[in-house]
């Protein structure tokens, strides 16, 4: 415990008290009458003789008084020696401080039998590790020859959790937490005991999860996120949340808002405040509500503790002597004490009313201390609006003398529009930020990372990671962070494009056979398409999902040909992959007008049509091309097997040139197709235009064959007369485009559904929002034409869940969690033919869906701020994890184009962050460890309420009790020494 004097300087009111005292004593006794009486000797035979005496024990109460009077408090140590943390899970960490080698750590049985625990140990810092263990148990530590022991501190207790509402959903939530021990439902006879309160608005002192139930209503709000990297939604997409009612809410930090600024989600310093029933619209079927509520279950679990017990006695010396001293004086029935007693009682009234003190913290740390020894507990601090947040240390220092804190609001609120901010702080490469709010005229300069300078225009769309700097021609200035890029390994046939996929400056792709495994795997991914892996790869992916990879696989683009690897992927990915066995494939042709009249334009939709038709060899239609002019040639063999090499020879042997002889050319490709067995296609791209024949003849033998005719005529300007009398002799069909973009729809409609592992998609695609894969991803999906169908009955060992269907109830997008990752399959193509006119948009939901996956499987970013430290200068505050040591090694940070440099973070015993002095005073810095990037800035005190890592009391209420008021104890003391009958 460590003494402290609020006001040492009524110590001095001691010296008039004691010249008050002797010049009592010495004063001479008063004058006196003389009486007679009856017999002088009787009367002192029956009066006992006494002393006159002057008992310095007599001014005791006026020595404490004045002692009352300068304020004494206890404090309990800063530093302590050690210090245990328990997780929420049970498991425990203790710090200690120790001189000397630590040899072994071990807990002691009650049978006298040791386990060793793991430590670490970093100069005379260390920290051990113990699993989940009950409290009381003993932990020793042997240094050399000595012993040190520990007590196992209780576990912690489940909060105990009160809901007034009617909420099915919320119920089976609470229900499940309940089964999983991390919370204690309690009555409604019993509400009065519980930690947190989840019902309606309300005014509730303890922590509660407020829903409102009236208000502004707000009918299918558009969301939007005022803070971008809130981590309360981190993993999660809630702008897509669909709330079929709301209210919008007042006070507190908005997380959630509308388009037009109304909150509906908000932090108080509290709890938390839904403007809407968290299980309302389609939010009831999803799994992103009952995360984020437990998210602030366990927030608000992890409160700052407040100051009890002994604590709250030693903060409050003054007050709870003051009162046992105005109680020995009322009942002791010593004439004359009554001034004495009321003037106590009146010191005690004045002190413990609220108290409001400006206070401006001082660039000095050790000066913000000496100011803080002089005010009393109970006074709560006024500060300005905008001041920034010191460190940890002194925030604490406050709390533990029962003081708190509350911002000013500047005399005339600003208006909203007065300075410009930036829309985001946080964003993936290539995202947009704007400027918003009034925008003074003149030069506006973008700062990149690396200290280059340019001129900024409009919205700002960089892709360098780091921390960038926008400042207006006024100089002020304002960040924001760019995320590092998530890492791609790509295993692809050669010629694939599903590099394209990843075509998006949020991804950084790598060959998977070339690098090997991305490190670390959390928010990594590898894409595959149908390549041979070696097989020390294939025994690797299990553990890197497990670790927090995510795999994703493509299964409509081309057949695996190598058996130990399509086994492999189907175990990893829980669901069937394409085989070539057991294919006797049908046979197509095209037939391509290679006459002069098709050029330009034209000649160029031909090759992409083409292409577009050939390369999708999953479909199992072997092929021939051939072109025709004034005759005609096999560019292709029919009954090839076309693969992506095959497609790369065939671009370089398509050219225009010559006339056009239509009828020539089905002459002699009919033979071929009437000996084939199975069924026959034949597809003729053209303009139209040829040679005159007898149309109606050759249509009859196309009939006769079985052979299905599909004629597409392309261009700008067709030629339909000819094509119109085939197709009505053939009973074909018949269509025209004018570009690539309109022909690609017609070619994937022309894909039959009896082709072997290829069905045509039944609109619309259901989404299934009990997959986590699903979950943030309710807006209407894009279909494409096909899926595709490896042919096999589903056997149980499948066991993917299957997150989009179509109508029909068949399979397209599934997923398998293995630990924190997770295996995806893609059931279809990433060719054009095949997504048909959805294949933008279907690529841009991939995007966004594997960029969340990896986002939710990705390492959670320390929690980083700046505060104001020590004698003015910044500290860097790290977020500290239960699994690590006192000192953090090799951080580098680095201020917006300055060098980058290294630095070692320490920790207290028990604390849940790290700190590091800073050279200068940085508002914002980038720091990296190892793979992770965070970015750090300045934080205010109107902030400290979102750090809760930090661990300082939130709170803005006075504390209980304060000091009674100096000048009346002081004059307490004074009558209690001019009493009469203190001096008898």
């Amino acid at each position: 415990m460590i003494l402290e004097w609020t006001n040492p300087l009524w110590l001095w009111t001691l010296l008039p008290l004691a010249l008050l005292a002797w010049w009592l004593k010495n004063q001479r006794p008063l004058p006196y009458s003389q009486q007679k009486v009856a017999s002088i000797q009787l009367w002192k035979r029956l009066t006992p003789a006494t002393k006159r005496s002057q008992h310095w024990s007599r001014w005791i109460p006026a020595l404490l008084l004045v002692t009352l009077a300068s304020g004494p408090r206890f404090l309990a140590p800063p530093i302590p020696d050690h210090a245990w943390t328990r997780s929420l899970s049970g498991d425990l960490r203790l710090d200690f401080i120790h001189s000397q080698k630590v040899d072994a750590v071990f807990i002691t049985a009650e049978d006298g039998s040791e386990t060793d625990v793991d430590f670490v140990s970093e100069q005379s810092f260390h920290s051990a590790w113990l699993p989940d263990v009950g409290d009381g148990k003993e932990v020793r530590i042997r240094s050399g020859r000595t012993q040190k022991s520990f007590e196992t501190p209780p576990r912690l207790t489940p909060p105990r959790i009160f809901y007034q509402g009617s909420s099915i959903a919320m119920k089976n939530l609470l229900d499940a937490l309940e089964l999983e021990g991390w919370i204690f439902q309690v009555r409604s006879v019993d509400s009065s005991s519980s930690d947190i309160v989840i019902g309606p608005l309300g005014s509730n002192p303890r922590p509660h999860i407020a829903l409102a139930t009236k208000g502004n209503p707000v009918w299918l709000p558009s969301l939007q996120l005022p803070q971008p990297d809130e981590p309360l939604f981190e993993g999660l997409d809630p702008i897509s949340w669909t709330v079929t009612t709301g209210f919008s809410i007042q006070g507190g930090t908005p997380l959630l808002t509308t388009a037009s600024g109304q909150t509906l989600l908000a932090r108080t310093p509290e709890g938390y405040t839904w403007g809407f029933e968290p299980d309302s619209g389609d939010l009831g079927d999803r799994s992103d509500w009952p995360l984020v509520m437990t998210r602030m279950l366990v927030d608000l679990t992890t409160r700052p503790p407040e100051n009890h017990g002994w604590a709250w006695a030693g903060i409050h010396l003054s007050l709870i002597v003051s009162l046992g001293l105005m109680a020995v004086l009322l009942f002791s029935g010593k004439r004359g004490s009554l001034p004495c007693v009321l003037a106590i009682l009146a010191a005690i009234l004045a002190g413990t009313g609220l108290k409001e003190r400006s206070w401006k913290t001082p660039t000095s740390a050790t000066t913000a201390l000496e100011q803080l020894k002089s005010i009393p507990s109970g006074t709560r601090l006024l500060l300005p609006a905008e001041s920034p947040a010191p460190s940890p240390d002194l925030a604490l220092a406050i709390h533990r003398r029962g003081l708190s804190w509350i911002q000013k609001q500047p005399d005339s609120a600003p208006s909203k529009t007065s300075q410009w901010q930036l829309s985001r702080s946080l964003i993936d490469p290539g995202e947009m930020i704007e400027i918003v709010g009034d925008r003074p005229a003149g030069n506006w300069f973008l700062t990149s990372p690396q200290g280059s300078t340019e001129i900024a225009q409009g919205p700002i769309r960089k892709q360098t990671p780091g921390v960038w700097k926008v400042t207006d021609p006024n100089g002020r200035e304002l960040t924001f962070h760019i995320r590092s890029p998530i890492q791609i390994a790509i295993s692809a046939t050669p010629g694939s494009g599903l590099p394209n996929l990843f075509s998006d400056p949020r991804f950084e792709s790598q060959q998977l056979l070339e690098k090997g495994l991305p490190s670390p795997a959390s928010g990594s991914v590898i894409a595959w398409r149908g390549e041979a892996l070696p097989e020390e790869i294939l025994e690797e992916i299990p553990n890197w999902i497990s670790a927090g990879g995510t795999l994703l696989a493509i299964s409509g683009d081309s057949i695996c040909k190598d058996e130990p690897t399509r086994r492999s992927l189907e175990k990893i990915l829980g669901a069937p992959l394409p085989s070539e066995e057991g294919r006797d494939l049908d046979m197509g042709v095209i037939l391509l007008d290679l006459s002069g009249s098709l050029i330009g334009d034209s000649a160029t939709t031909l090759l992409e049509s083409t292409l577009a038709v050939i390369d999708t060899p999953s479909t199992g239609l072997r092929w021939g091309i051939a072109g025709f002019r004034n005759d005609f040639e096999w560019l292709l063999d029919p009954g090839t097997l076309v693969d992506s090499e095959t497609t790369r020879l065939l671009a370089s042997k398509i050219r225009s040139g010559g006339g056009t002889h239509l009828g020539r050319a089905l002459s002699g490709i009919l033979p071929q197709l009437d000996l084939h067995q199975g069924s026959k296609r034949l597809l003729i791209l053209t303009d139209g235009r040829t040679v005159p024949a007898d149309w109606s003849s050759i249509g009859n033998r196309l009939a006769l064959a079985g052979i299905e005719l599909e004629i597409l005529l392309l261009g700008e300007t067709v030629e339909t007369s000819a094509a119109e009398e085939l197709v009505q002799a053939a009973k074909g069909t018949l269509q025209s485009a004018k570009d690539f973009r309109e022909a690609i729809p017609i070619l994937s409609k022309w894909i039959p559904t009896d082709f072997p592992g290829w069905v045509r998609t039944r609109a619309p695609l259901i989404q299934n929002e009990i997959s986590p894969l699903a979950s943030g991803f309710s807006a209407d999906l894009p279909v494409p034409d096909h899926w595709f169908n490896p042919g096999l009955k589903t056997p149980p060992e499948f066991t993917a869940t299957v997150a989009w269907t179509d109508s029909s109830g068949m399979p397209l997008l599934s997923s398998l969690t293995r630990d924190r990752g997770q295996g995806i399959l893609w059931w279809s193509s990433l060719d054009p033919l095949k997504l048909g006119e959805s294949t933008a948009p279907i690529y841009n939901r991939l995007r966004n869906l594997i960029a969340t996956s990896a986002g939710r499987t990705s390492p959670t970013e320390r929690k980083s701020a700046i505060t104001r430290g020590p004698e003015g200068k910044n500290v860097l505050l790290l977020e500290r994890k239960l699994s690590e040591s006192l000192i953090l090694q090799e951080i580098q940070i680095q201020g917006t184009g300055q060098q980058p440099e290294y630095i070692q973070l320490s920790a207290l015993p028990g604390s849940q962050y790290y700190t590091a002095n800073l050279q200068g005073t940085p508002k914002v810095l980038m720091w990296k460890e190892g793979e992770q990037i965070g970015h750090a800035k300045e934080v205010f005190w109107k902030d400290l309420q979102t750090q809760s890592w930090l661990r300082i009391q939130s709170d803005q209420t006075t504390s209980t009790g304060g000091q009674p008021l100096a000048i009346l104890l002081t004059i307490a003391a004074f009558l209690w020494i001019s009493n009469p009958g203190n001096r008898e």
